[in-house]
């Protein structure tokens, strides 16, 4: 029986399936580990900007209050001169002090350019001394600086103690400038106040900002008023103040913390501290953009090498899809090959690979070679039935040829026995000849003895040959049964692999998409389990046919049997009468006076032989008649075996 398995191109279908989702996942996973990646990468650049900026502006407040503190220890040792004391003295000899102290006065502005003015003042505030001796200490008092009304000075004299003002206009200079002044102590006395002014643009020097071109990023500077001490505008130094700003107050309410805010359309971001040493505010000020763009970088390298990535992965994926769906492609091909043409069940799929695919080819190659094994086995048997099948034809025919030949014979003997009863009927008129056809009677008596006896051993024969007929067909029965219970073997083995193929379904549908390509591969076990049980089935039917034909070949041998059975009694009675006919014979000679007499007895003894006769001749055509069916029936078992076997 030939069926062809149809089993639908996949190979597109199974790696659109599969490399869609995987491939839809990996971009997923780079997505997200690019995101992740730019986020971290972006919380990192901020975190070390931050910190940068805190350290920066660390080192700023720290620089300008050592660079403080450093201007008023110089003030402090100038003080300390004795040039300045001799000069805030009395008399004479502090008038000519007085110009002493201006000299050492020029010469430090000389070598410290970053103070404006140098000046020394008594404790009216008066000047006594100054760098430039022609503008400050002319000999009118009146036309003398005095700066009694300063604040700084006011501080010193009140507390003795250094003090820095905020940012000032000098009223000599016209310039923004911050004022130092240091007590001059003499026997543990203020006796004046050494006074300097510094330009702020020298204070903004030390932050870099004059030289500095970036204007992204830089330190802001503002007294306590607000008013910008260092800043990369050189026109908001000592002018501009970060308090009239939208934003500038949140400078003040907070310190050591972040500040986000927007000047001229950027967004910017500034971290504030306080010097502990003047009270002036420093903020370390960056645009945001400069702290992400590095993040941005970062990010568009992780785009390129992800998308690389996912390229390469792509490549590597479709690769090893395409040898998954060689090898079950592979599989379906050998499957095709049985199950089309002439289903050659040699066809074995390659089990080397180490996998699940090698799993399923090992489990084809098993599958195969056991239906291939059962096969076999199913030839065998309907080769044995064949050959038994033809046997018993032979011996049909056989049989058939012999009842035939009997029915010849038992012609013959009632031919025989219908001219010994004639003979019979004219033994009175032919007592001249009664000897004679004594003789010929014994004659023929004892050959019709011997055609029964002849008769009985090919009837006895006949049953031999029947009975072995009815064993084989027995056999050939039970043949049958083997065979059923091989095809129930196979259908056990069918409703297994359809099993197999439901719980792989199963299990395939709980797998979700990765299970998908494995579910189709069940399904189609699955059907070629369903086919196997339909073709087992069908075979089955035909076995059913074979035994029932058997049963039936069984019964009617039976009946040939008992009918043979009855011949060869019928057979031993017709012996024992022409027994009794070659005895009568015998005593023919001795009794030919009483012939006449016994004629008629004669005549009726042969018409009883003659219908004994015919009822064997009967019995030997029926027999033959059933030896010619049991014929046929080996040849259609023949026949079936035939086509079980092909």
């Amino acid at each position: 029986m030939k069926f062809k398995l149809k089993i639908p191109s996949f190979r597109a279908s199974i790696q659109t399936r599969l490399l869609l989702p995987i491939v839809s996942v990996v971009i997923l996973g780079m997505g997200i580990v690019v995101t992740v990646a730019y986020r971290s990468a972006s919380e990192e650049i901020t975190h070390k900007a931050t910190i940068a900026m805190t350290h920066d502006l660390s080192r700023s407040v720290v620089r300008l209050d050592a660079w403080i503190e450093g201007r008023l220890q110089d003030m402090n040792h100038w003080a300390g001169s004795e040039v300045f004391h001799e000069a805030l003295g009395d008399g004479y000899l502090a008038e000519a002090a007085r110009d002493g102290a201006c000299g050492e006065l020029y010469r430090l502005r000389e070598n410290y350019d970053y103070y404006l003015v140098l000046l020394l003042v008594d404790t009216t505030g008066q000047t006594v001394a100054a760098f430039d001796a022609k503008t400050y200490a002319e000999s009118a008092v009146s036309k003398r600086v005095n700066v009694a009304k300063r604040g700084y000075f006011q501080q010193v004299m009140a507390t003795g103690k250094p003090a820095i003002t905020d940012v000032l206009t000098s009223k000599s200079t016209g310039k923004q400038c911050v004022m130092f002044a240091t007590p001059v102590i003499k026997e543990k006395k203020t006796i004046g106040v050494l006074v300097g002014s510094i330009d702020i643009n020298s204070i903004d020097k030390i932050f870099g900002n004059s030289e500095n071109q970036d204007k992204s990023q830089y330190v802001l500077m503002t007294d306590k008023t607000g008013l910008y001490i260092s800043h990369p505008d050189a026109d908001q130094r000592g002018k501009g103040n970060l308090k009239e700003q939208a934003f500038g107050e949140s400078f003040y309410t907070t310190n050591n913390e972040f500040i986000n805010y927007q000047l001229n359309g950027i967004n910017k971001m500034a971290i504030t501290d306080t010097s502990k040493r003047t009270g002036w505010l420093f903020a370390e000020t960056c645009d945001v953009d400069v702290i992400y763009a590095a993040a941005m970088k970062v990010g568009i390298q992780l785009a390129i090498i992800s998308l690389l990535v996912v390229i390469s992965l792509t490549v590597v994926i479709m690769l090893v899809v395409r040898s998954i769906v060689k090898a079950i492609r592979h599989v379906a091909d050998r499957l095709n090959d049985i199950a089309s043409g002439e289903g050659d069940l040699t066809q074995r799929v390659d089990e080397s690979r180490k996998d699940e695919l090698g799993q399923l080819a090992k489990g084809f190659n098993t599958f195969v070679s056991k239906i291939h094994s059962l096969i076999k086995d199913v030839s065998t048997v309907a080769t044995d039935v064949a050959a038994a099948s033809g046997q018993m034809a032979a011996t049909a025919t056989e049989m058939a040829d012999g009842m035939n030949d009997q029915s010849r014979r038992a012609t013959e003997v009632a031919a025989a026995v219908e001219q010994m009863s004639s003979t019979v009927t004219h033994v009175a008129q032919m007592s001249s000849g009664a000897a004679q056809a004594a003789d010929e009677a014994g004659a023929q008596a004892q050959t019709g003895g011997t055609t029964v006896t002849n008769t009985v051993e090919g009837i006895k024969a006949i049953s031999t040959v029947v009975n072995e007929s009815a064993k084989a067909i027995f056999e050939l029965g039970k043949r049958g049964e083997q065979i059923g219970q091989i095809i129930s073997v196979i259908n056990d083995i069918a409703d297994q692999t359809n099993l197999l193929a439901l719980n792989a379904a199963i299990e395939a549908a709980r797998a979700g998409e990765h299970g998908r390509g494995f579910a189709v591969v069940a399904d189609e076990v699955r059907k070629l389990a369903e086919r196997t049980t339909t073709a087992t089935k069908e075979v089955a039917q035909s076995i059913n046919a074979i035994q029932t034909e058997t049963d039936t070949a069984v019964e009617r041998m039976n009946e040939g049997t008992q009918r043979v059975e009855e011949g060869v009694h019928l057979a031993e009675e017709a012996g024992q009468s022409l027994n009794a006919i070659v005895e009568g014979s015998d005593k023919v000679a001795r009794l030919i006076q009483s012939i006449a007499a016994s004629s008629e007895e004669q005549s009726s003894t042969s018409q009883i032989i003659s219908q004994n006769v015919d009822s064997i001749n009967a019995v030997t055509r029926q027999s033959a008649e059933g030896a010619e069916q049991a014929a046929m029936a080996a040849n259609q078992l023949s026949e079936k075996s035939e086509q079980l076997r092909t």
